[in-house]
């Protein structure tokens, strides 16, 4: 594909769509939202009038069959991401899809075998990953400044008001594990270049859905991950500190830094402590922008979907060691 714009549908009307995905594609370069779709014409065709979008859809079917359509994004429930992941797929369209992926490691399999019989782009929207930070902290690994990584943590958080809440909502796949806890898994799993081999966690729950969580994990090479989700805590910062034998590097603000400026640190023994400073940019536009990218020239995705798989498996394992610690 050369020279026309990438025609972009959303599968959602929740505000992860209208407030973030859909302003990034309008922003993005040689990008345009074409088509939505909701549960009822009615809010699709709302929707698509508040944002200047052409076409509205009551169901999901009917964008995926609009040939005019190019990628997709799903910005849908969890529990719902692995069906219309798959459909989309099938009806041969790129899939940018919302994270987590799917609610486990079986799903997500699905999921991308769909896409490779299909032979169609997909990524999970991990939007911290495109955050020129993130790409900075991995070319300090690549170049060996931090040394051998041992140890990776993060953490994340918020706090969120009493139901009704998809997050807290166990059939639609809530909980803090799943929606923010993921965050850090898929920074350890993705930095690590592996899945974690175990995991003891614990967590604390209410409705049927996990609020807070922690987990340590071992990955090969006597690595270890340890991270913490929750939405019962107001913190205002989501770190993730990488720990080698040469140098300990923080983000100040890995995962949600929004638009503002945000911070890193670099430590080494014996020598003044390091900052550097980021300006605030939109990550959603520049994940939006990479990926399209990706589909117009055929150059190969930021990130395929290993990481990813990688992330499921480390959620089964932390689901499991809940169990195994009584909390469920």
């Amino acid at each position: 594909m050369n020279g026309a714009n990438v025609r972009w549908g959303v599968l959602s009307t929740a505000a992860i769509a209208i407030e973030h995905v859909i302003p990034a594609i309008g922003k993005a370069a040689g990008c345009e939202v074409v088509a939505i779709a909701s549960r009822t014409t009615e809010r699709a065709e709302a929707v698509a009038a508040g944002l200047g979008i052409p076409r509205a859809y009551g169901s999901y079917a009917e964008l995926l069959s609009d040939p005019q359509v190019d990628c997709v994004y799903i910005g849908l429930p969890n529990s719902m991401h692995v069906e219309w992941a798959v459909r989309a797929a099938e009806a041969g369209k790129a899939v940018l899809c919302d994270k987590p992926m799917a609610l486990n490691a079986g799903e997500t399999g699905r999921i991308v075998d769909a896409a490779r019989a299909q032979g169609v782009l997909l990524t999970e929207g991990f939007m911290y990953r495109y955050h020129q930070q993130f790409r900075w902290l991995r070319g300090l690994l690549d170049d060996g400044v931090v040394g051998q990584v041992r140890t990776i943590r993060g953490a994340i958080g918020f706090v969120i008001g009493p139901p009704p809440n998809i997050r807290l909502d166990p059939e639609l796949g809530g909980g803090a594990l799943l929606d923010v806890g993921c965050y850090p898994l898929d920074a350890m799993c993705l930095l690590f270049g592996a899945a974690p081999t175990a995991a003891r966690a614990v967590a604390f729950h209410d409705g049927g859905v996990d609020h807070t969580c922690a987990a340590v994990l071992t990955f090969p090479g006597e690595r270890l991950g340890v991270m913490d989700g929750t939405f019962r805590l107001p913190w205002l910062q989501a770190p993730l500190e990488v720990a080698g034998d040469d140098a300990v590097v923080r983000l100040e603000d890995a995962f949600n830094p929004g638009q503002k400026p945000c911070r890193a640190t670099v430590l080494r023994a014996g020598k003044p402590v390091e900052t550097i400073d980021f300006p605030g940019m939109d990550m959603f536009q520049a994940m939006v922008e990479s990926f399209s990218e990706s589909y117009r020239t055929g150059r190969p995705l930021d990130y395929d979907m290993i990481p990813s798989l990688h992330t499921a498996a480390a959620s089964d394992l932390v689901r499991a060691a809940f169990r195994e610690a009584g909390h469920v």
